[in-house]
């Protein structure tokens, strides 16, 4: 018999698309009615989620395939309709998985054009 809706694991982008979203939510909080987003408050709560995990897959090819997700759950944060201080925290968690990629080959960021000149 087939599981349930509710029964249902969540495909591997709506997982992460939540966890970028929460350290999104997280670092806004923390910034709020203050300086606005920075690295050292991304780092802050990058540290407090331990989001490197992110990462932890079983092989290179895997974390491969993996990285490309994060970043698409994230570019979806840099784009309209979505308030422009939350674009610019996606623009660093983007960063920051950029930096942070364990692989010994290097995932490319892509953006298109178009996308790139609607962020600002």
């Amino acid at each position: 018999m087939a599981a349930s809706k509710a029964e249902e694991p969540k495909s591997l982008f709506v997982a992460t698309l939540q966890d970028v979203n929460q350290l999104i939510d997280n670092m806004q909080a923390k910034t709020k009615d203050k300086c606005g987003p920075s690295f050292a408050n991304l780092a802050v709560e990058w540290r407090a989620m331990k989001f490197s995990n992110i990462f932890n897959r079983s092989t290179q090819e895997e974390i491969m395939d993996f990285t490309p997700v994060t970043f698409l759950a994230t570019k979806i944060n840099m784009l309209p309709p979505t308030e422009m201080e939350r674009r610019l925290h996606a623009v660093l968690v983007l960063y920051a998985l950029y930096i942070k990629q364990p692989c010994s080959k290097i995932c490319k960021v892509c953006i298109a054009l178009q996308n790139l000149n609607r962020v600002s």
